[in-house]
């Protein structure tokens, strides 16, 4: 990974690396990047360094949408035998309608960005499991609220996506994702979004 690999003290050896006077014959070197953008020059566009460049795009709302669901499959096989629409086997809340909502707060994320910001929303949901529990101990009355809360039917045409945790974290995670990224939302970036 390029990005973490070629810092600003190590760029003198790492082309020295690729540049210096012992034969590379015979070495496939591949180098990855979010941001071709702001590599270094000398690592960007000199020939014999990197000669061949892809580009993957970033995922559209359909493979976005497809990865949350790929993501509301490994949670529910992790917490349950059930994959029914109302996610009532896995550990977390999750069900189907949030994979749209998702995808669609994720425009102009990568897979990677995606899983970090699943990843983080997850950890931030334990956490505050954690803390509850360390609650229930203290007014046994937490717990009977919290699992007549956990009893509700959910529909569709009703829902109300912020009382679902996963939904709450994720929204914070892709905000601060897109604060370190310096985002503008992905706005511009998503012609089929509307």
């Amino acid at each position: 990974d390029l990005d973490s690999l070629v810092t600003d003290r190590v760029r003198s050896y790492f082309l020295n690396a690729v540049d210096g006077l012992d034969s590379n014959d015979g070495i496939l070197m591949i180098g990855s990047t979010n941001h071709l953008e702001r590599l270094d020059k000398g690592i960007r566009n000199r020939p014999s360094r990197f000669d061949r460049k892809y580009l993957f795009p970033e995922p559209g709302m359909a493979e976005r949408e497809a990865y949350c669901a790929f993501w509301r499959r490994k949670l529910l096989s992790s917490g349950g035998d059930n994959d029914d629409d109302d996610n009532k086997g896995g550990e977390v809340e999750f069900p189907e309608v949030l994979c749209k909502a998702i995808a669609g707060i994720t425009a102009g994320f990568s897979f990677a960005y995606i899983q970090e910001a699943f990843v983080a929303s997850l950890l931030a949901i334990a956490e505050e499991e954690h803390d509850t529990k360390e609650a229930e101990a203290v007014d046994p009355t937490i717990e009977w609220e919290g699992s007549w809360r956990s009893q509700r039917l959910i529909r569709d045409e009703d829902q109300d996506l912020d009382r679902f945790p996963l939904w709450r974290q994720m929204k914070k995670q892709v905000k601060i994702l897109r604060e370190e990224l310096g985002d503008d939302g992905g706005k511009g970036n998503e012609e089929e979004e509307g």
